[in-house]
């Protein structure tokens, strides 16, 4: 037998190590907003489903939706019975990183709502929709027809405007 060891040298593991860590950055970034993507599409699945409650809602309440005042909240528990629904997913993955409480940051993490509306109103008008910033670059939005579509923030913010004047 020869004197040569076998095994890998020191050169070869930093090398190895140094592909490994590249590899890895490149694929964080993609990783982060396949998270987001899939949170984004949750938010969107969880307004259908309070458009629903809603619509349900209308229908016990001669076609009006509950107060502004009241807010979504109205559709707990007998419309809507996981109060989670009314939390953008999202908004709780960054409340948790940021260690705050579901009581203390209710506000942040709910959906914005336009009450007080009936069935005779346009159904195009957005009931709920997140607040503007919070996901990358675009936000979820229930309209009353029950539908929700995917805007940019700027569209958004336009679109939540407008029918806020033409109330």
């Amino acid at each position: 037998m020869s004197g040569r060891r076998r095994g890998f040298t020191l050169t070869e593991m930093l090398c190895a190590l140094l592909i490994i860590a590249a590899v890895w950055v490149c694929l964080l970034p993609v990783a982060a907003r396949a998270k987001e993507s899939a949170r984004l599409a949750r938010c969107g699945w969880q307004l259908r489903q309070i458009g629903q409650a809603l619509q349900i809602y209308g229908r016990d309440h001669a076609g009006h939706l509950p107060p502004e005042a009241a807010g979504l909240e109205a559709l707990v528990p007998r419309y809507l019975p996981v109060p989670e629904t009314l939390v953008c997913p999202t908004a709780v993955w960054k409340a948790q990183g940021w260690g705050a409480e579901f009581s203390e940051q209710k506000l942040e993490l709910g959906y914005r709502y336009r009450g007080g509306l009936c069935d005779d109103d346009w159904p195009q008008w957005a009931v709920a929709a997140d607040p503007v910033g919070r996901h990358l670059g675009c936000v979820n939005m229930l309209f009353l027809d029950g539908h929700v579509r995917r805007l940019e923030n700027a569209a958004a913010e336009r679109a939540w405007a407008k029918m806020e004047g033409g109330r």
